[in-house]
């Protein structure tokens, strides 16, 4: 086995453990966070808020939290699947050469979307807030890529299209409910604090994830097929000019690290909002965090001479 084979694998086997590790962990935790809440838990304390009063404008409310809280438990649940994902790619005999580039970054943000959602220091007014325009943005979406389908098409009948623009249109009537103003670009509550229909997904992963802007910056590139990010793959050439490709180790250690930063704050987000201490897990995932962050390090210096 080469020197480069050598690193590759340690990189991939190491990788491929501290991500199945932290799944465990974060599995676990959950679990117990949710069955032992702690007695400050803001997630309590707003369920008992949210469940106050029967007049029109609570009940709408109610279904806002409610809905709200749904799609992030499954944006959650979608970042957790992008990573058992690359944990199945690393597990693999042959690696493709950028989709753990992809998941990574898929699962950055999914996490940071649902950070966005639950952040435990929130007020519920504002929680509403970004429910609301979350919820309002899917179905705005959806409206959009109907336009798109061939009219002859059963995407493309004029039928489901004016039902997607109903759902947009009833949808935001239930924002108006929650007593909340709606224009074409925010979302507003009569206490003056607003929150735009599309928020940027991009900006939310670099804030939950600042330690790594490059990496994240890499991966994104990889995503939409830069060419200088994709040359990460290249490891030489033949006669012919024919490019000789495997999967870039450096690239897969950070998409790994990157989905450790993910996990991490997932864990953070259901501890503080259970009312947990989130500082023991959170040690655990930096260890592991640490171990790979250093392996990356000695080989990327053995590598350049350093």
């Amino acid at each position: 086995m080469t020197t480069d084979a050598i690193a590759s694998s340690r990189i991939i086997t190491l990788s491929r453990k501290v991500l199945d590790d932290s799944i465990a962990e974060f599995d676990a935790n959950a679990d117990d966070y949710g069955q032992k809440p702690g007695a400050t838990s803001p997630q309590k304390t707003e369920q008992t808020a949210i469940n106050r009063g029967s007049d029109d404008r609570a009940k709408a409310r109610r279904f806002l939290w409610r809905a709200g809280n749904s799609v992030a438990g499954y944006t959650a649940a979608g970042a957790r699947d992008y990573i058992l994902s690359t944990i199945t790619l690393l597990e693999g005999s042959r690696i493709p050469l950028y989709a753990a580039s992809l998941l990574s970054r898929a699962a950055c943000e999914a996490a940071a979307l649902a950070n966005y959602l639950m952040e435990p220091e929130l007020s519920i007014e504002r929680r509403l807030l970004r429910y609301g325009v979350t919820i309002l943005n899917d179905h705005k979406d959806r409206a959009r890529a109907a336009k798109e389908f061939p009219a002859g098409s059963a995407m493309g009948r004029a039928g489901f299209l004016a039902s997607l623009e109903s759902d947009c249109d009833h949808f935001a009537q239930r924002l108006r409910d929650c007593g909340f103003t709606v224009t074409k670009d925010v979302v507003e509550s009569k206490a003056g604090d607003r929150e735009t229909i599309r928020p940027a997904l991009t900006d939310m992963a670099k804030r939950l994830l600042p330690n790594r802007p490059a990496y994240y910056n890499s991966l994104s590139s990889i995503s939409h097929s830069r060419p200088w990010a994709l040359a990460g793959a290249m490891v030489g050439e033949a006669e012919d000019g024919t490019p000789a490709i495997a999967p870039n180790r450096f690239e897969l250690g950070a998409a790994a690290l990157l989905e450790l930063d993910a996990i991490t704050a997932l864990d953070r987000l259901w501890a503080v909002r259970c009312g947990r201490d989130p500082e023991p897990a959170a040690k655990k995932y930096r260890q592991r965090t640490k171990a790979l962050d250093n392996v990356i390090l000695d080989l990327w210096q053995a590598s350049s001479g350093g």
